[in-house]
């Protein structure tokens, strides 16, 4: 769902960073014997995920970064492939 056409760069990074911070804002609204074992269990899973982002980001080919963090809107992109596209049958 990180495409143009689906949610759009920027969605796809809000909607990721959103992920990892509902928990902890859910986590202070909890009251019950499990507190301290369910925010380490949310602390493990954090630094496991944040490990992961730069492991997938430190070996991914870097042309495709832009895909992450792009603010170009479906309509946007669809009008440059048209206008980068070297012939008509591209077009």
């Amino acid at each position: 769902m990180r495409g143009y056409y689906n949610c759009g760069p920027i969605a796809f990074t809000i909607s990721m960073i959103w992920a990892q911070v509902f928990p902890f804002v859910a986590l202070q609204f909890f009251e019950g014997e499990l507190k301290l074992e369910i925010e380490t269990g949310l602390m493990v899973s954090f630094t496991v995920w944040l490990l992961l982002n730069i492991a997938f980001f430190g070996t991914i080919d870097l042309a495709y970064l832009p895909t992450f963090f792009g603010t170009m809107t479906g309509p946007q992109y669809a009008i440059q492939c048209f206008k980068d596209a070297k012939d008509d049958a591209m077009r």
